[in-house]
């Protein structure tokens, strides 16, 4: 059965009911355990395990020493990830103790929401195999402190060459953590940070960190999203434009405002620049109109956004404009119930002005969104909601009554773009 090396099985159990799913790859593993396997690459990417199916792949993942590629995208581990984690820590040390090495290259685990929990587990994961050539974490909900720990390990894998972190947020807290890593790591072909909210501070520290002279591998680089400003933007494309070798370097949906056509302009000769369209990009960070902030500025003020204790630094209050930003940004919250959105409900009830109110990349329910709805009837001077991308996972009948409580206390400008709800939303919001 060693001729057996790739088990590709994504997309398997497509109209299966969750608790079929746990039972057949118990039954798979336990096969590819008894026949003697020696598998390389195993892909169960896009396959609705849910934490439950973690435990069903423990045991294989325990004893897979020949294992390179692990392809685990878009599974819904959520705390399941802790399990994967500590599994394949495990099969490090069952391996050694059996006399050989578990050299895993390849780990593909985006769209997970591991969150913290999961990120701190693979860190160790990661600093202990050693061997690692690739690492796509996207889109899992990790904050700054979970990003922190995952860096520390990346400098035991002098041999990675591929980093995706995307959508995650990292704030300039963990970018300057990677900054401190990028230097290890002479081998890296692609880096892709894009949607992390690293700012300016953040975007700066990783551009400084590369290096051509130690860096000669990298292809491909991705920023796009991290509210950049032109200055910043500038100094990022020059640097990168001297000694590297370049073939992609991701710019777009940031904050050139006004400069926008004048930097595309300058920079369109260069095939390897990507600024995107000027309908991307998010604004200048100077309009007077701010709905931005400098990342050191003295005048701002922090919101605790989540209920560990972390200080997201999303909500900073513009104190100079007297205007506000109450940000909860893509951190994949699933609100719930009334203890779930008490650090909104709290920013909202702070006694100053919110004129810019974004809950963008979370997942509202009816309860959770008609706590937030009432808080809002104290800041009629409310001027930007900014929604999209906030009913992920729910059902169609659960939107429209949240949105007829938020649309009540709101009649100023909205950017709302949401497609699911259909003509159950248009009903509620057309007399």
């Amino acid at each position: 059965m060693c001729k057996f090396q790739r088990a590709l099985w994504s997309d398997i159990f497509t109209g299966r009911l969750t608790k079929e799913i746990p039972c057949v790859v118990k039954s798979l593993c336990d096969a590819m355990m008894i026949s003697g396997t020696c598998l390389v690459e195993l892909d169960l990417s896009h396959n609705a395990f849910g934490p439950i199916c973690a435990d069903s792949l423990r045991e294989f993942l325990e004893s897979a020493y020949s294992l390179e590629i692990l392809k685990l995208e878009n599974n819904g581990l959520g705390t399941g990830g802790v399990t994967v984690a500590n599994a394949l820590l495990k099969c490090c040390e069952n391996a050694e103790r059996n006399g050989t090495k578990f050299g895993l290259k390849t780990l593909i685990a985006g769209r997970n929401r591991l969150e913290q929990a999961g990120a701190v587990a693979f860190a160790s994961f990661f600093s202990r195999v050693c061997t690692l050539e690739e690492i796509n974490l996207y889109q899992n909900g990790i904050n700054a402190i979970g990003i922190k720990q995952l860096v520390s390990s990346f400098g035991a894998n002098h041999q990675l060459k591929i980093i995706n972190l995307s959508d995650n947020t990292f704030t300039a807290v963990a970018a300057e953590a990677i900054a401190l890593v990028l230097p290890q790591l002479p081998l890296i072909e692609e880096l892709n940070f894009s949607d992390c909210l690293c700012r300016n501070k953040g975007a700066s520290a990783i551009i400084t960190s590369l290096n051509p002279n130690i860096h000669q591998s990298l292809k491909m680089i991705n920023l796009s999203g991290n509210e950049m400003s032109p200055s910043v933007v500038e100094a990022a494309l020059k640097k990168l434009s001297n000694g590297f070798h370049l073939q992609s370097c991701i710019l777009h949906t940031n904050n050139l405002g006004s400069s926008f056509n004048t930097m595309k302009q300058y920079w369109i000769s260069r095939d390897f620049v990507d600024l995107g369209n000027e309908s991307d990009d998010q604004g200048s960070l100077e309009d007077g109109d701010r709905e931005f902030h400098s990342d050191d500025s003295s005048d701002e003020e922090q919101f605790a956004l989540n209920k560990s204790d972390f200080v997201e630094a999303d909500s900073k209050t513009l104190l100079s404009d007297k205007e506000m930003t109450v940000s909860f940004r893509d951190q994949q919250n699933q609100w719930n119930t009334v203890d779930d959105v008490l650090d909104v409900t709290s920013a909202l009830s702070a006694e100053k002005p919110v004129h810019i109110f974004e809950l963008k990349g979370n997942s509202l329910g009816i309860v959770a969104g008609e706590c937030i709805a009432n808080s809002l009837r104290f800041h009629q001077e409310l001027k930007k909601a900014l929604w999209s991308d906030l009913f992920t996972g729910r059902k169609k009948q659960e939107i429209p009554p949240v949105l007829v409580k938020f649309f009540y206390f709101i009649y100023q400008y909205i950017l709302f773009i949401y497609k699911k709800s259909g003509e159950a939303l248009c009903r509620m919001l057309v007399p």
